[in-house]
């Protein structure tokens, strides 16, 4: 790779509502919307990072990339638990901050490529 390049990956996407994940913060997050828990899923059957990033508006409830902020946070999933009440709690850490190139798919879950 050559100097000066960002290099880009795609990372699935995990929206989050009234929370930012700081880059090395370890934060408990509560996930219910069927479309993030596919993206938790998938990155973590795959041992990969996730994009987690902030939606504009909290109450929308179907998200999709015009929804998003550009700047998010690649966060490593520490662990996650399924709840009782249906919900799941995911631990992640927070790696770096990155900015969205572009999204690569809506469903079954966003995904995007970041630099």
């Amino acid at each position: 790779m050559r100097t000066g390049l960002a290099a880009h990956h795609d990372l699935a996407v995990l929206p989050l509502i009234n929370t930012v994940i700081f880059p090395r913060a370890v934060t408990p997050l509560y996930v219910s919307r069927e479309q993030s828990l596919r993206a938790v899923e998938a990155a973590a059957s795959q041992d990969v990072n996730l994009l987690v990033v902030a939606q504009r508006d909290a109450e929308q409830e179907t998200v999709g990339s015009d929804d998003l902020y550009e700047i998010g946070v690649e966060a490593d999933i520490g662990r996650v638990l399924k709840m009782p009440d249906g919900h799941t709690s995911v631990l992640v850490q927070g790696v770096r901050r990155v900015r969205v190139v572009r999204y690569l798919q809506q469903e079954p879950y966003l995904v995007a490529r970041v630099e």
